[in-house]
Formats: C-alpha cells, structure tokens, sequence
C-alpha cells in the first residue's frame, strides 16, 4: 500500500513539475510578443513622399504624422492663419519658388500670422510683408537658399 501512495505521490510531482515547466515556457514566448508595438509599425509604413511632391499649400490641417513626415525630411511647415481670405499670392510664390522645401497649411484664425517650424528653429513672423517672410523663411529653413546668405 505504501509504495501505491509513494507512486501517487511521484506522479503528482511530476504533473506538477511538468505544468509549471510549460507554463514558464509558454510565458517566455508569449510576454515579449504582447509588448510588440503594432501601431508604431504602422505609422512607419506611411509614406507621404506622393502628397507632398507636388502639392505644398494645403487648407486643412496636416495631421501629427505628415508634419513628422515633413520634419524628418527636412520641410518647412508654414502655418498661415488668416483672418478673411486664406489667399495670399505673395506667400505663395515665395513657397513655389522654393519648390517642395516649405509646405504651407493655411488655417481660419482670429488673427494674421505666419508660424514657420522646421528641425533647426521654430518662429512667428507677424508682420507679413515680402521682406520678413523671406527673412523668416532663410532663419528657419533646415537647407536655405544662397540667396539667403546674400539678404543678411
């Protein structure tokens, strides 16, 4: 009778050991898949290159992830807020003269401002004349013209 308990005894161990042995593994598996991060792995796989190519006066505004886009390759982002009318031909020539490097955003605001931000420096140029765009453009351009160098 004894050894019949004896034997009892080991098997339960064993079960029990064994248990405990796959629900380790199981945990060594499982835990570093649940901390992947899938959205980042999504975010990553956007590519803006075709919306920006072309096209750099938007009137709505740009989402986290174009303006991320944009600053990592070197872009300008120009947020014009107007007041009446988001049309300004002077704003927009000197961004078509410097092909695709500033992407302006125009937004409906209670007042008129230009917020320029790009990976080297981040201003507001109040006063929207030709003369202080430019100037506000050149500060904060990542790569600014030659003709940059020329006005300081």
């Amino acid at each position: 009778m004894k050894s019949g308990k004896k034997d009892l005894q080991r098997k339960i161990i064993v079960i029990f050991a064994l248990s405990v042995g796959i629900i380790f593994a199981i945990e060594i598996v499982a835990l570093p898949l649940s901390y992947r991060d899938d959205t980042r792995a999504d975010s990553e796989k956007i590519d803006f290159s075709k919306k920006f190519e072309k096209t750099w006066i938007f009137d709505s505004n740009l989402t986290d992830e174009e303006k991320s886009y944009l600053m990592t390759n070197y872009k300008t982002i120009a947020t014009y807020r107007y007041t009446d009318s988001p049309d300004f031909i002077e704003l927009e020539n000197l961004v078509n003269q410097f092909e695709g490097q500033i992407v302006i955003e125009r937004v409906k605001s209670d007042k008129m401002e230009l917020e320029l931000r790009s990976m080297r420096e981040s201003i507001v140029v109040e006063n929207l004349t030709i003369k202080s765009l430019f100037e506000g453009f050149c500060a904060v351009m990542y790569l600014p013209p030659p003709d940059c160098m020329v006005s300081e």
